[in-house]
């Protein structure tokens, strides 16, 4: 089921480079962005279900404006003619009775279109700010404020070196080499820091995409829920609605979905079920 909705992904590693030793530093990371296309098309879908019930909603109360306006239209002609007639009376008021009881249909329509407005309104609305895609790159910020001004020491560094390199001096200038020992340190010291900064938010990704796993089956729950609603408030019987219904189970399908866009998870959710113990007990596991 998801498979159609979303299409078959593959996943992708990339690997981050840090900026001091590219040949040596290399730190792979899994690659979410089918998470995050996912998190994208089922916030899509849900956006979506609830601008269509709106539209239903104008369409109900449309409908019960038009009923009524028929009916007074109708019921005006009998009153008109009912006395013009002297025969067959009882058939006159037949068909105002027919005309009037419009009134139960437009009180059906007015109660369905207050039911559905409930459940639209218990739709969530979901921000951009609060999607998986914003919480990583917010997560990111520091690793890559931090290789951003490893780059900027290196750049330094070279700059100093090639000083010394054309310099005609037998020895280095005590001013120079006090300048590049500085930068040395800062560079071992920045470096340090981003090595830090990258286990962290290595750990801080795995932890955002289980917890996007577990928004995604809320969501697909919900969204199925809803349309369940939609089908209930409006009585309508369909053998294929309930027969797709009854296939789609979201616990199931997202299990498939993850299995065949993310084949490694299944050999790395012990690791990450470890780092997701330690950062919440704090006792290595």
């Amino acid at each position: 089921m998801l498979s159609r909705l979303f299409g078959h992904q593959k996943s992708i590693i990339r690997s981050y480079s840090s900026a001091t030793d590219k040949s040596s530093n290399n730190k792979e990371f899994t690659d979410y962005s089918s998470a995050i296309k996912l998190e994208e098309s089922t916030i899509r879908l849900q956006n979506a279900q609830r601008k269509c019930f709106t539209e239903f909603i104008t369409i109900l109360s449309n409908s019960s404006i038009e009923l009524e306006k028929w009916k007074q239209k109708w019921h005006q002609f009998y009153e008109k003619h009912q006395y013009d007639e002297e025969i067959l009376e009882n058939l006159w008021e037949l068909f105002d009775a027919c005309i009037l009881s419009m009134d139960i249909r437009v009180e059906e329509t007015n109660l369905s279109m207050q039911e559905l407005i409930d459940v639209r309104d218990s739709i969530p609305t979901s921000h951009k700010n609060q999607s998986l895609k914003s919480k990583i790159n917010q997560a990111q910020v520091d690793v890559n404020e931090l290789d951003k001004e490893l780059n900027h020491l290196k750049e330094n560094e070279l700059k100093l070196r090639r000083k010394i390199q054309s310099s005609s001096n037998i020895t280095i200038p005590k001013d120079l080499d006090r300048q590049r020992t500085k930068l040395q340190k800062q560079i071992t010291k920045k470096q340090k820091l981003l090595n830090e900064a990258i286990v962290k938010f290595d750990r801080k990704q795995i932890k955002l995409y289980e917890q996007s796993q577990k928004n995604e089956l809320t969501r697909c729950a919900l969204l199925k829920e809803k349309l369940e609603e939609f089908v209930d408030i409006l009585h309508i019987e369909s053998d294929d609605f309930n027969q797709i219904f009854n296939d789609f189970n979201p616990e199931e399908e997202l299990e498939q979905w993850r299995q065949n866009t993310y084949p490694q998870d299944m050999e790395q959710t012990s690791d990450s079920q470890k780092i997701l113990k330690e950062e919440e007990t704090g006792i290595p596991v």
